[in-house]
């Protein structure tokens, strides 16, 4: 049964978060040290902990903090940022965040329709990329084989629906699954052919979306033929749950969520069997989708702690897949993440994308993340967001070396500006339509029960 999910108010000002925003910056480093102190580490399962876990980092780089900071002091141009405030109070986009960060600070954050920034939102198919980050823990782990391996040897033989299935998937590796390369098994919306909505809806019902997954047409060429369809997701999830013996939720908690300390992360669309969506349902913080690019942006680096192989990072970074014939010089896909350039010089992303505009977008050659969530119904997110990149957040970035501070006088008023204009933006009229879906509402309060998953 679905739980309460209106839009979690609270007098929250956005312009007193701004006039602290340097305390904040200032402080970060001790407040942190005492939450430390206060959380109970994460238990994790015998499965997990038989496993080698995460480690200190040994490369020798310096540690870094994730925190606030104002954006003159990482070379950010608050002109930039005031003018995409202003841009997004004076046009009716159904933006609900937008967050940047550069050099592992957030620098901006803008939040419309009231929402508290301690919300959840529904980030669509960007939840893949958080499959594929599970993925690559898992690998390290050892609880799963490289990606060079067969699919059929991650999955319970008893979820094949014949020994051809079984022996069919044995031409199936896990790169071929985390590269959309493996199943011709079209759905809606991305095709609304009957077949394709028949599909879907079969899908979605399934007791065991894995073993539905198991039933449909493989490629001719896994590796090279490509279609993108949530069905493919449902294989690297199954072997993800079976090699962990947990849910993703919980195998995600214990390695990624609690040591990053993100809160109200909920996993929705689990299936009777316990299996989570891979493809789409995981609902997060607006901060905590910037704490997963940054985790990325450094190589899987977690303020010291190697959370991530780098070797899974530059794997992830990596695309090998054409979507799209124009690609097929410069592949733009792989393990569920989109290599997408902006039209700004070097400004060349690696994205995690979900339909009506959920983005993760890390430009490691500017040290920058940007985020942003949103409810867009008639197809020109891409639009829109390509726009915010060209238009205001690729100008804000100064290159290292040649920003100019500002003086006192005129940075306090700049400042002041932004504040009000984020508060302004905050308190404004919502941006969620009447008769919006449930799951794209953002609030505090799960939205579905999750349940514990155990392998047959």
């Amino acid at each position: 049964m679905l739980m309460r999910s209106k839009t979690a108010k609270t007098g929250f000002s956005l312009h007193t978060l701004s006039v602290v925003l340097c305390l904040a910056a200032a402080l970060f480093a001790s407040q942190r040290t005492k939450a430390a102190n206060s959380v109970t580490p994460p238990q994790p399962t015998p499965s997990v902990a038989a496993s080698p876990t995460a480690q200190p980092s040994s490369s020798g780089a310096p540690t870094y903090v994730f925190g606030l900071d104002q954006p003159e002091n990482q070379a950010v141009d608050i002109k930039k940022l005031i003018a995409l405030t202003q841009w997004v109070k004076s046009t009716p986009v159904p933006i609900l965040s937008i967050l940047v960060s550069r050099n592992d600070k957030v620098v901006y954050q803008l939040y419309t329709s009231s929402i508290n920034p301690q919300a959840s939102h529904y980030i669509m198919s960007a939840t893949k990329s958080f499959l594929s980050a599970l993925t690559g823990i898992a690998i390290d782990r050892e609880l799963l084989p490289p990606t060079s391996a067969p699919i059929n040897t991650m999955l319970p033989r008893a979820w094949f629906p014949s020994d051809a299935a079984f022996n069919a998937f044995g031409a199936v590796t896990l790169k071929d699954v985390l590269g959309m390369s493996a199943l011709d098994a079209p759905i809606a919306p991305h095709q609304m052919t009957p077949d394709a909505i028949k599909r879907n809806n079969d899908f979605f019902s399934s007791q065991n979306r894995t073993r539905y997954a198991l039933t449909q047409k493989i490629f001719a060429q896994p590796g090279k033929d490509y279609l993108y369809t949530d069905v493919t997701c449902a294989l690297a999830s199954g072997a993800v749950q079976c090699a962990a013996h947990q849910s993703l939720l919980d195998f995600a908690n214990v390695t990624l969520f609690r040591p990053m300390k993100f809160e109200n992360q909920e996993w929705m669309h689990q299936d009777r069997d316990g299996i989570d969506n891979g493809a789409y349902g995981l609902r997060i913080r607006p901060i905590d989708m910037q704490k997963f690019g940054v985790l990325f942006l450094n190589e899987g680096n977690w303020q010291g702690t190697q959370l991530i192989s780098r070797a899974w990072v530059h794997e992830s970074f990596h695309p090998w897949i054409a979507t799209e014939a124009q690609f097929a010089k410069h592949p733009n896909y792989g393990s569920y993440w989109w290599k997408i350039y902006y039209g700004h010089g070097g400004w060349g992303g690696e994205v995690a994308l979900g339909w009506k505009g959920q983005y993760i977008a890390v430009f490691p050659d500017h040290q920058t993340v940007v985020t942003m969530t949103s409810i867009f119904e008639d197809g020109s997110e891409n639009i829109v967001f390509t726009q915010i990149i060209r238009d205001f957040i690729a100008p804000a970035i100064v290159p290292a070396g040649t920003f100019v501070m500002p003086d006192a006088a005129t940075l306090a008023a700049e400042h002041k500006q932004l504040a009000d204009l984020i508060d302004q933006v905050h308190t404004g009229p919502t941006r969620i339509r009447r008769g919006t879906e449930s799951r794209m509402i953002p609030s505090i309060e799960p939205k579905q029960p999750h349940n514990l998953f155990e392998r047959p």
